[in-house]
């Protein structure tokens, strides 16, 4: 039911080591600790966040506010924004921190990547 929203949040906590009672106080108590808990543990009958809620939850999963909000559409109502990989919405929070140098070298890298087919697993 949550998708990648429930990826997120599990990314947080297992690589990351965030808590949940971190992530609710990170976010503002926008949600309590036992919310992210059921929903990284995908536990039916959890409600969507309502639109107030999201930049304070945004916060908790370092992510902007659109692509919180992207994750919550998706996750609850199944209507996706756009077609983006997960890889691409995992990598996406800290591609937008890069300043313009940076970011420039990492399309460069990927792209080359990209191009000579690099452990690539298809």
């Amino acid at each position: 039911m949550y998708g990648s929203f429930a990826e997120r949040v599990r990314y947080v906590n297992q690589q990351l080591g965030v808590t949940f009672t971190r992530m609710a106080f990170k976010s503002n108590e926008a949600r309590s600790q036992v919310w992210f808990n059921k929903v990284a543990n995908e536990v039916d009958g959890v409600s969507a966040p309502p639109p107030e809620k999201i930049p304070g939850i945004a916060k908790a999963l370092d992510l902007t506010r659109e692509q919180c909000t992207a994750l919550i559409c998706e996750g609850w109502y199944g209507v996706r924004a756009e077609d983006v990989s997960p890889r691409v919405q995992q990598l996406a929070p800290a591609l937008d921190k890069l300043g313009d140098a940076d970011a420039e070298l990492v399309e460069q890298v990927v792209k080359r990547l990209a191009e000579s087919g690099a452990n690539h697993p298809d």
